[in-house]
């Protein structure tokens, strides 16, 4: 079990089929938004061709098994950097191996000069009170609940 940093020369299209796993566990749930993929895809593009963002991937046995997308930006209640995560999926068959990623993610954002890594509870497609509770045995604590109207 390996967790990679995307560059600059690897194809985001090397997620697409996670994506779609993403996808399909995500129609579980209505927000009223058509979930696009290649949007997903896109953002993740931008985030590893950016200096203020990168993204991990999970490899098991040659396949990829999770992601974490991250950006960078200065703390909006505090001084210093911030990293927060924007996407994080990892397979059904693979969960373990969200521990794996989460710690990736805190040494690289330590590594690019953030004092904190938020981490969110998503509803989209996962369990957000499971991922939640995860979050707390970790030492997170939580900070903000968010909340999507249709407009």
């Amino acid at each position: 079990m390996d967790v990679l940093i995307l560059d600059i020369d690897d194809s985001v299209e090397m997620l697409r089929p996670l994506a779609e796993e993403w996808k399909s566990a995500a129609l579980n749930i209505d927000f009223k938004m058509e979930l696009d993929i290649n949007i997903g895809l896109a953002t993740m593009s931008r985030l590893k061709n950016n200096e203020s963002g990168d993204v991990l991937v999970l490899i098991i046995n040659d396949e990829i098994k999770g992601f974490i997308g991250l950006t960078y930006s200065h703390n909006h209640v505090g001084k210093g950097l911030i990293a927060n995560e924007c996407c994080f999926f990892v397979s059904e068959s693979a969960r373990s191996g969200g521990l794996k990623l989460i710690k990736a993610a805190e040494k690289l954002a330590k590594h690019k000069g953030c004092s904190f890594l938020t981490l969110n509870a998503s509803k989209i497609a996962g369990d957000a009170d499971r991922s939640g509770t995860l979050y707390e045995r970790l030492d997170y604590i939580q900070f903000e609940v968010a909340y999507i109207k249709e407009l």
